[in-house]
């Protein structure tokens, strides 16, 4: 006999398997639609054009956000036609809007020069979000409580780097950030004034070094990818809190089979000092700083620290037609408060979209403790 929670969960999975079926049919109409067509003709000519553009619509569904749209589109080039070492240069321009009046937009410029000599890196955004945030943790003498809490954020996060030796990379990293924050409660934000609530600024400088042997940026199949940065925020740079962030990726492809590869990736992030709230890492929530574990989208896990591993087969098992699963698990927490164990799973959907560099575009679903998310991809999750 199954009791009340478990003929919710039970509900819950099947509406959720019904979105992600027609989330799936929507894929595959809107793949073969004239939005990617350009690219297909251009990979069928002999003689290759320079500049490709890939679009794709962006559907999603958030415990928190609700039903949401939007697109994603890029332009893939060569800034010189001549270099064949560096990957192609990209622009790329994400959109969206969700029904509790969320919104973002995102621009990213990653330029590869001078024979992948030097490599530069752009992303200005500007964003409202009304989120929420669970009180366990941050007022244990009360109940637990969601509240919600609203952001408005413009930033840039620049960088540049000059290859010292091969496959890797040094250079200086700079981030900037306009923020408002406040609660739906009056009588939180004065009692939570002393956590850096309310309009300030973030501007952080520090170091970025890459070690990179993929042997395709976009969709890789062999090699390794490190990234270690730093950045530190204080009051002589125009930063209203002083902190300091650590932040590590690392990344490894192997390829098991021609039609089949392994991939796999670690993360870390810990902050020190004055560290504001809307800094804070955020399981599933993570912006600007790395990819997050899919499946989590209710906030309510966050702290300064976060570990992640997760691993990815890459199947692709018909012409264009490739297929994902994924697993991970990871925790976040601040020292002294409890560590959660937070595992994920999934599966994804993949179509080559451009053969000449190797670009997929996608949809997964994935499910976390008691959360799951959809997204849509151009390119891989990492």
């Amino acid at each position: 006999m199954l009791n009340y929670h478990k003929k919710e969960n039970i509900t819950l999975l099947l509406i959720n398997m019904k979105h992600l079926l027609t989330l799936i049919l929507l894929f595959s109409i809107l793949i073969s639609t004239p939005i990617i067509a350009q690219n297909t003709r251009e990979d069928s000519t002999k003689k290759e054009k320079n500049l490709q553009f890939i679009g794709i619509p962006n559907i999603a569904n958030n415990k928190v956000f609700g039903w949401g749209g939007g697109a994603n589109v890029g332009a893939f080039y060569k800034l010189n036609k001549a270099d064949s070492i560096s990957p192609p240069s990209m622009s790329f321009v994400q959109g969206m809007y969700f029904q509790n009046e969320t919104w973002w937009l995102a621009l990213l410029q990653e330029n590869y020069f001078k024979q992948d000599k030097f490599r530069s890196r752009i992303l200005l955004f500007t964003t409202n979000v009304n989120f929420q945030f669970f009180t366990d943790e941050l007022l244990p003498q009360l109940p637990s409580t969601v509240v919600p809490y609203s952001t408005r954020t413009s930033s840039i996060q620049a960088s540049f780097s000059t290859k010292i030796f091969k496959d890797a990379f040094l250079g200086p990293i700079y981030t900037y950030g306009k923020n408002n924050f406040s609660f739906d409660n009056d009588a939180l934000n004065k009692l939570l004034e002393l956590r850096n609530i309310g309009d300030f600024t973030t501007s952080g400088i520090g170091l970025t070094f890459d070690y990179d042997s993929r042997d395709n940026i976009f969709s890789t199949s062999k090699g390794m990818y490190l990234n270690l940065y730093s950045l530190s925020y204080f009051d002589a740079i125009g930063s209203d809190a002083d902190f300091t962030g650590l932040y590590g990726e690392y990344s490894y492809f192997y390829s098991i089979k021609k039609n089949m590869i392994l991939a796999s990736k670690a993360n870390a992030a810990t902050l020190f000092g004055d560290v504001p709230f809307v800094e804070e890492n955020v399981m599933g929530f993570g912006g600007t700083r790395f990819q997050d574990l899919r499946g989590y989208n209710k906030g309510q896990f966050r702290g300064n620290q976060i570990y992640m591993v997760q691993a990815e087969l890459r199947w692709r098992f018909y012409k264009n037609w490739g297929a994902n699963f994924y697993y991970g698990m990871g925790t976040v927490f601040t020292a002294g408060q409890n560590v959660p164990f937070l595992p994920a799973g999934g599966v994804g959907l993949r179509y080559k979209a451009s053969k000449q560099y190797n670009i997929n575009v996608g949809i997964d679903a994935a499910w976390g403790k008691d959360d799951n998310g959809i997204y849509f991809l151009i390119g891989e999750a990492f």
